[in-house]
């Protein structure tokens, strides 16, 4: 169930359900574009106000079989997340304002008590209209405001991720998974 207008949040919908054959990162990530370009994520009504303690995320859509949700996330200049993970689900996203760091990492190590080491795999910075994407296994990174404004993103999850680990690292350079419960911000 969606938190939006229906007139808002039904076209994003659609868009999204209808590019999930084949290679989702991908076709989502297609449909998200065309989105942007025809206006539909200009809405300030798709993202949760800024906030000084946390990034936001403001509910575009929530599929009614779960098969994916759409997320307006807002930055603060300097807010980011810890290294985590997507419970297993794919993710595709768009930059729709500012400018965003994104780093992915690879479990490189899986040692006792679930901890694990990572390596990083890539860095990119990203700006408005660029798209990204994460997919298990490669689904662990860090992301966040690399600008000096606020910036706005979207994100489509290949289910409803209601949980997921942050990483905290330890001294031996091992991380350890914290479970970690996701919310709204309305």
């Amino acid at each position: 169930m969606s938190r939006l207008a229906p007139e808002t949040a039904a076209p994003i919908a659609r868009a999204v359900e209808s590019a999930l054959t084949g290679d989702p990162v991908a076709g989502v990530g297609r449909a998200l574009e065309l989105l942007e370009a025809a206006g539909w994520l200009d809405d300030e009504a798709l993202f949760a106000a800024p906030s000084e303690r946390a990034y936001t995320r403001k509910l575009i859509w929530l599929d009614p079989r779960e098969r994916f949700v759409v997320v307006g996330m807002t930055w603060s200049p300097g807010q980011s997340t810890p290294l985590h993970d997507h419970a297993g689900f794919w993710v595709a996203d768009i930059v729709t304002s500012g400018t965003m760091f994104e780093t992915l990492y690879r479990v490189t190590e899986r040692a006792a008590g679930g901890r694990v080491r990572f390596e990083r795999e890539l860095h990119r910075i990203a700006k408005a209209k660029d798209i990204g994407g994460v997919r298990p296994p490669l689904e662990h990174h860090e992301f966040g405001n690399a600008g000096e404004g606020v910036a706005r993103t979207v994100h489509v999850y290949g289910g409803n991720m209601v949980r997921a680990n942050a990483y905290e690292r330890g001294a031996d350079g091992l991380w350890s998974a914290l479970d970690t419960a996701l919310t709204y911000d309305d």
